[in-house]
């Protein structure tokens, strides 16, 4: 019967030290303190038609094609390639690496990265939003935080061109100039750049050619 006691006697000292060691590591658990941009997105720069959309999100349910609505400010971007996100505010931050600083003088270097869920709709493990009110045309900041503690953050600068799909050249027209390039391109007397490949795929099937050119000269009369 001693053995037994004293056997039951360590074990419960032993359990105690345990929740006391737990309690303590629980309460010296280190908190975030800081937070840095160290690596910036490797897109910065966002067009109107193939970055983003002016308008909100006015489709109660997923039958039929999405509606826009005309509003005086951004409140939806496309995710380029994958569709659109179904959460107002996000952008494509691929290539962000934040650096976090903990109380206990450690560090941990975080790369952005999105989840797709089930329902099509994107997570971000970094959150990104305006540093001032909403997404607007020209250069803005936006605010870089985590979930675990808003209070912390830094910024970087994006900018925001309002060009319209079609405009090819740049010049913030859609007319027949864009669709003339785009034909000359089909038939390899010129070569539209990266950039005036977004502007110039209007029906979007990563090619360029006279389907496109036609959308384009119907886009600059109205139709």
């Amino acid at each position: 019967m001693k053995i037994t006691l004293k056997a039951l006697s360590v074990l419960l000292a032993l359990a105690m030290m345990f929740s006391v060691c737990s309690g303590f590591s629980a309460v010296a658990a280190p908190r975030l303190t800081s937070i840095k941009v160290v690596t910036l997105p490797q897109q910065t720069k966002f067009y109107r038609g193939v970055d983003w959309d002016y308008g909100v999100w006015d489709q109660p349910n997923d039958l039929g094609p999405w509606v826009w609505v005309s509003n005086s400010r951004i409140s939806f971007l496309r995710n380029p390639g994958s569709g659109y996100y179904q959460e107002t505010g996000m952008i494509n931050a691929s290539g962000l690496v934040i650096e976090a600083k903990y109380s206990d003088g450690s560090k941990k270097q975080i790369a952005y990265k999105e989840t797709k869920k089930s329902d099509g709709t994107y997570t971000q493990n970094i959150i990104i939003s305006p540093e001032k009110g909403s997404y607007k045309v020209g250069k803005m900041k936006v605010e870089v935080w985590l979930l675990e503690d808003y209070r912390y953050y830094d910024t970087y600068e994006i900018e925001i061109v309002d060009r319209q799909k079609g405009d090819v050249n740049g010049d913030s027209k859609v007319n027949s100039q864009d669709a003339l390039l785009v034909l000359q391109h089909s038939v390899s007397l010129t070569t539209l750049n990266s950039t005036q490949k977004q502007f110039a795929d209007m029906n979007n099937d990563k090619k360029y050619n006279s389907s496109d050119a036609l959308a384009i000269l119907q886009k600059a009369v109205g139709k």
